[in-house]
């Protein structure tokens, strides 16, 4: 097998998915917290002026997948109580029938880099201006992948719809919300884009034909790459010849300078027909990135081996009856890695070209009592890419916002929870100048202690995902209005009391 940067680099490099940004849902419930602006545009902060610090100022992470659990891959054996795995023969075939037909695992990350915002316009405008660093990695596996793992009698299996992409930009925003009059708040938000480093590619066909005894893998297709592996580089990784003798540190540093610029807009409505109810929406992150350093290359495999079908699980179990996921792990990656000996790129070419951001629609509709201290509310979002809705989630939710220096909201999924994922939320300003906003969208309730060697670990038994923002902001004074705000519900000149 050849080198491991070239099995990494080449699933990087093989095929795209449109990343997902994974913005916090709860984050919607916090009034007072001075980034609920990215998730509308029409949102407007309590305060005057806020700066938000940085890193610490605003940072947002997630991970998960679509389908799978720890619950799913780790369980008690009902005939003999003992802990096992998915892969032990007395849980044939549970594993399989819980598959999606597309496997989907992502990871996001967001970090604020420089922000700040200040009411203008006499009390009925509001300004943003944003600088922040955004990474994300994805990838989408058919059901039918797993087969040769799982012991799946499999043939002529089409595998087009394997997916992996990744991609990373910078993003410099300047927004700007408006206080129409007691019923109407708009918002909208200019994005410039630049990108640092990016990969996508199509397979027209790839198909697998698999047995116990053998696999056969064939397919042809495309691959786009930008940044900081450029298509000739990428041609030599594959071929085994390393990367260039200048790439640490001189083609490294080059290769960080923007590869691509692009543009992107947010806009969003907030109407209040009465004062116990707000009916909200936008649309963010509708744009895209032309990436003008890119290349472009034709890719192709065709190999035949013994597959993975001769992983047994009695081979990796010792004589206590434990499973070796070590030793399991690294004879998985070997044999995968013949699926790579086979990719060959041909004819590598630099030709700019230009990728579309996934766009979220959100709306949300809440009803609140005590001058919006209590709400209770509803809110969606769905995403698109290419015009085609890739995903979506409904969240129910409730808050407390006895002050304007504390607010707390709870939340749950009802598209992508399992009953035991819920989320929390708490912006808090102890001090008055300082505003501490913690937030998360599924918080494992149920956890499950696993082996791991001489220590034992707690894990999330029936958590498939996790994300939490988490910001840092100075503000200085309090709104003071003059008609009611459509979103922190202030009908006075008048300062509220805390």
């Amino acid at each position: 097998m050849k080198s491991i940067a070239k099995y990494l680099l080449a699933l990087v490099a093989m095929v795209c998915l449109p990343l997902q940004a994974q913005e916090v849902n709860t984050l919607y419930f916090l009034h007072n917290a001075p980034m609920r602006h990215i998730l509308n545009p029409a949102f407007q902060p309590q305060n005057n002026v806020y700066i938000v610090l940085p890193a610490i100022g605003y940072t947002t992470m997630s991970m998960g997948n679509n389908a799978l659990t720890m619950k799913d891959l780790i369980f008690q054996d009902p005939t003999t109580g003992k802990t096992i795995t998915a892969l032990h023969p007395n849980a044939e075939g549970q594993l399989w029938n819980k598959l999606p037909a597309i496997m989907n695992i992502n990871t996001n990350l967001q970090v604020n880099l420089l922000s700040f915002g200040a009411q203008v316009a006499k009390g009925k405008g509001y300004f943003h201006v944003n600088l922040s660093e955004r990474i994300g990695l994805g990838i989408d596996l058919p059901k039918s992948m797993f087969g040769p793992l799982l012991g799946q009698s499999l043939n002529n299996i089409n595998l087009n719809s394997l997916n992996i992409g990744a991609m990373m930009y910078t993003e410099a925003a300047l927004g700007y919300s408006h206080i129409i009059n007691e019923h109407w708040t708009v918002g909208a938000k200019v994005k410039i884009l630049a990108g640092h480093a990016y990969a996508r590619g199509h397979f027209s066909e790839l198909g697998l034909n698999s047995s116990q005894e053998s696999t056969i893998l064939r397919g042809n297709g495309t691959i786009q790459v930008a940044g900081l592996v450029d298509t000739q580089m990428l041609q030599s990784l594959l071929d085994g010849t390393g990367l260039p003798s200048n790439y640490f540190p001189d083609q490294v540093i080059q290769n960080v300078k923007p590869a691509g610029y692009g543009g992107a807009l947010d806009m969003g409505v907030s109407y209040k027909p009465f004062k116990f109810m707000e009916v909200n929406a936008a649309v963010t992150d509708l744009g895209f990135i032309y990436w003008q350093k890119g290349g472009s290359s034709i890719i192709s495999m065709d190999t035949t081996f013994n597959g993975l079908g001769d992983l047994k699980y009695e081979d990796y179990t010792d004589q206590n009856g434990n499973f070796q996921t070590d030793a399991f792990m690294s004879d998985l990656t070997e044999n995968m890695g013949e699926y790579l000996n086979a990719l060959h790129i041909h004819n590598p070419t630099n030709k700019p070209f230009t990728n579309m951001l996934t766009a979220n629609l959100r709306v949300g509709v809440d009803f609140s009592v005590w001058k919006e201290r209590i709400a209770v509310g509803i809110h969606s979002r769905t995403q698109f890419y290419n015009n085609q809705q890739v995903a979506e989630e409904l969240i129910v939710g409730a808050a407390f916002r006895p002050f304007k220096s504390l607010n707390i909201a709870a939340s749950y999924s009802l598209l992508n929870g399992h009953l035991s994922n819920f989320g929390g939320a708490l912006s808090i300003s102890p001090g008055g100048g300082i505003m501490l906003t913690l937030a998360a969208d599924y918080i494992p309730t149920n956890f499950a202690a696993y082996q791991l060697e001489d220590m034992e670990i707690l894990l999330p038994y029936e958590t498939g995902r996790f994300n939490f923002a988490m910001g840092l902001a100075v503000i200085i004074g309090k709104r003071k209005p003059k008609v009611s705000n459509a979103i922190s519900g202030a009908t006075s000149t008048k300062p509220e009391k805390e």
